[in-house]
């Protein structure tokens, strides 16, 4: 699975083909192996720029969808995006969660004729807006114990996430609470996007830093409430486009949990060698 979600991060720039995984993933276990191989040979390194820009791409589509009210424009762009095959990792779960999406989109010929349904369904299931008329809003201080975080009303939540968003630079969308659903999604984009960048300025230090810190928000904010979520919005709408939504995104996260902690594993080729100011991620020599 861990090879099925590089590949598809990386088919996302050169074009979705499912015909190439086993031949990708057969080229990228041989290049483990030989993980010894320095950064400048790139013609037999991962990219791991692009494939931070790949999954920063998957965050913000994700984001886009939950924190805005949806369109026939959104909802095409979104059926035919690639970024949906590196979300569903080639998990089960996640690859009906696609099939689902597109065959609802596709039914409904341009979209149109579905956004307000779709809209709808958001208020009902996603935000809260009335209390006793569906679910409450999907935000971390509902479905995430309060005896885990140490709060137990909205504004302490929220408080403490807007301290973490603030000490990172990250602006949260303001017209959504700083804990609902597409906000720590935009907090990870944001995070991932940043991982990138420091790939491409060969600072290790810095990749390391921000893949400890998705790894961190993953287990201790998000990771801890997507399943609950998921669950109580399958309770009331079994099928339909939201729940799908969320089965997506629930697989995706666990892929991301996955990747992470195969880029940290010092088993996995992670090392600092003091002599040189150099440290190996996954084979990748970067400055430390």
């Amino acid at each position: 699975m861990f090879y099925i979600y590089l590949i598809y991060c990386l088919q996302a720039n050169y074009g979705y083909n499912r015909a190439l995984i086993p031949e990708w993933s057969a080229a990228l276990k041989d290049w483990e192996l030989k993980s010894q191989i320095p950064v400048t040979e790139s013609c037999q390194r991962l990219d791991f720029s692009q494939i931070a820009s790949r999954r920063s791409q998957v965050y913000d589509l994700l984001r886009e969808t939950f924190n805005g009210l949806p369109s026939s424009e959104r909802l095409r762009l979104l059926a035919s995006s690639p970024l949906l095959d590196a979300a569903a990792t080639g998990s089960r779960v996640g690859e009906q969660a696609v099939a689902s999406l597109r065959a609802l989109i596709g039914d409904s010929g341009d979209g149109s004729s579905i956004v307000k349904d779709i809209a709808v369904e958001r208020t009902r299931l996603l935000r809260g807006i009335r209390p006793g008329q569906g679910l409450p809003p999907a935000c971390e201080y509902v479905y995430r114990p309060s005896h885990e975080n140490g709060e137990s009303n909205v504004d302490g939540a929220g408080a403490l996430l807007l301290q973490k968003y603030n000490s990172a630079g990250f602006v949260a969308d303001g017209n959504v609470p700083p804990d609902f659903l597409g906000n720590e999604l935009g907090f990870l984009e944001f995070l991932v996007s940043r991982e990138a960048q420091a790939w491409q300025q060969d600072d290790g230090r810095s990749v390391l830093a921000l893949a400890e810190a998705q790894l961190a928000f993953l287990n201790d904010h998000i990771g801890r409430w997507i399943g609950p979520l998921q669950a109580a919005v399958r309770s009331e709408a079994s099928s339909g486009f939201w729940a799908a939504m969320l089965a997506l995104t629930e697989t995706h996260l666990q892929m991301e949990i996955e990747y992470l902690q195969q880029l940290l594993d010092p088993g996995a080729g992670n090392r600092e060698d003091s002599d040189s100011g150099t440290t190996s991620i996954m084979g990748a020599e970067i400055h430390a």
